[in-house]
C-alpha cells in the first residue's frame, strides 16, 4: 500500500514582511551585541580579582577557579566578537522595501534617459516582455545622514534591459550633479548579454547625498541650521540672476549679476532674520514647518530700480519651491510674500522683504 504524503503549501513572505524580519533580525543583533559585551566585560576582572584574593592570603578561590575565569573570559570576547558580526551581516540582509534614494535619482534625471521613463524599484527586476525597459533599483535601505540634516546615502543600480541594438546605457551620470544627486566615487559600468537579441547595462551608483521626496528631520533646527538655511535660502534669490558671479560674498547671502537690456545690474541677497520655526503635523505624519524670514535685497547699481527687486526673489523662491530642499527644514514647498519696505545704510540702499516658508518634512 502506498501512501501520499499531502506537502504543506508554504507561504512565500511579502515584502513587507521580509523587510520586518530583517529589521527585527538586526535589532536582535544589536541586543545580543549589548548582551554579549555586558558579559564580556564582566569576565574580564575576574581572574585578577581571583589572583588579588590569593596575594591577600584568601584561599577561598581555588586553581580551578583561576582556570575557569580564564577560559570564561576567551569564551566571552569570542562571543562579542561573533555578536559584532552579526550586526553586519544583519544590516547587509536587511530587505528594502522602501526605494527613497532610487526615486531620487529617477527625479534628478527628469524621470527618463534616452527617452526612456525609469521606474524606482526596491526589488531586482528580471527582463520585461516589452523592450527597452528601465529601472533604478534599491535593494537596501539608504543610509541618512549623520548630520541629520535629511539627506540620504547608499547604493542605487540603473539597469536598461534593450534588445542589442538599441543605444547602450552611458554617460547619463554627469547630469545627476546638478539636480541634488551627488556620488562618492565614479559610477561602475557594465554590459551583460543573456541572450543574442537582450543586452543589460547595469550603471552601480554610490550616491554620496541625495534628498528624498519629504526629508525625515527628528529634530528642532538650531541657530546654526538656521544660519546655514538662510546663506541657501539667499543662494536661490541668485537664480534671479541670468549668470553667477564667482566670488561669494562676504555677508550671508551670494552676489549675482545679471542683464536687464543693455544694463548690467548686481544684487545681493542678505537674510537679516530668521524666525523660530513653528510645525503642524498631519494625520499621515506628514510635517509642515513654517519660518518667518526678513531678506534684505541690495542694489550695487544705481540705476537698478530696487522696488521690482522683492517680487524678483519671491519669484526666485517660487520657482525653487517643490524642487529643492534645506537642510533641517526639508523640502521647500510655497513662499508667501508678507510685504516689503526700504532701508538705507552708510553705503548700501535696497529693499527689506519679510517672507513666510513653507517647508515639508516627516519626523519618523
Amino acid at each position: 500500500m502506498s501512501t501520499t504524503l499531502a506537502k504543506k503549501a508554504t507561504k512565500t513572505p511579502s515584502l513587507a514582511e521580509a523587510a520586518a524580519a530583517s529589521r527585527q533580525a538586526l535589532t536582535d543583533a544589536y541586543a545580543n551585541e549589548s548582551r554579549t559585551a555586558d558579559e564580556r566585560e564582566e569576565a574580564a576582572g575576574v581572574p585578577e580579582t581571583i589572583r588579588r584574593a590569593w596575594a591577600n592570603g584568601n584561599s577561598t578561590f581555588t586553581a580551578a577557579d583561576l582556570t575557569n575565569a580564564e577560559n570564561n573570559v576567551s569564551r566571552t570576547v569570542a562571543l562579542h566578537e561573533a555578536a559584532k558580526r552579526g550586526i553586519k551581516t544583519a544590516r547587509a540582509r536587511l530587505v528594502n522595501e522602501v526605494p527613497d534614494l532610487a526615486q531620487a535619482v529617477c527625479d534628478a534625471l527628469g524621470g527618463s534617459i534616452l527617452g526612456i521613463p525609469i521606474t524606482a524599484t526596491a526589488v531586482m527586476p528580471e527582463a520585461p516582455d516589452s523592450l527597452p525597459a528601465l529601472f533604478a533599483v534599491q535593494t537596501t535601505p539608504s543610509i541618512p545622514h549623520a548630520d541629520r540634516s535629511g539627506g540620504l546615502a547608499g547604493k542605487v543600480e540603473v539597469i536598461l534591459f534593450r534588445q542589442t541594438y538599441v543605444r547602450p546605457l552611458d554617460g547619463f551620470a554627469g547630469g545627476l550633479a546638478g539636480n541634488g544627486v551627488a556620488l562618492k566615487s565614479a559610477p561602475r559600468e557594465r554590459t551583460s548579454y543573456p541572450t543574442e537579441e537582450l543586452a543589460i547595462d547595469t550603471t552601480t551608483l554610490d550616491v554620496m547625498h541625495a534628498w528624498p521626496e519629504v526629508p525625515v528631520i527628528t529634530h528642532e533646527p538650531t541657530s546654526a541650521h538656521l544660519d546655514a538655511a538662510g546663506k541657501q535660502i539667499a543662494g536661490f534669490v541668485t537664480s534671479a540672476g541670468q549668470r553667477w558671479n564667482a566670488p561669494k560674498s562676504a555677508m550671508t547671502g551670494s552676489q549675482f549679476s545679471g542683464s536687464t537690456g543693455d544694463q548690467q545690474r548686481s544684487v545681493l541677497a542678505a537674510v537679516h532674520h530668521i524666525g523660530t520655526p513653528t510645525h503642524s503635523v498631519a494625520d499621515d505624519g506628514t510635517r509642515t514647518t513654517t519660518i518667518s524670514m526678513e531678506l534684505n535685497l541690495y542694489s550695487g547699481h544705481a540705476g537698478v530700480d530696487t522696488n521690482r527687486l522683492p517680487a524678483e526673489a519671491t519669484e526666485a523662491l517660487e520657482n525653487a519651491a517643490g524642487s529643492q530642499c534645506i537642510g533641517h527644514l526639508g523640502r521647500l514647498t510655497s513662499v508667501k510674500a508678507m510685504g516689503s519696505k526700504p532701508f538705507v545704510t552708510a553705503s548700501r540702499f535696497g529693499r527689506s522683504l519679510q517672507l513666510d516658508l513653507t517647508f515639508t518634512n516627516r519626523i519618523s
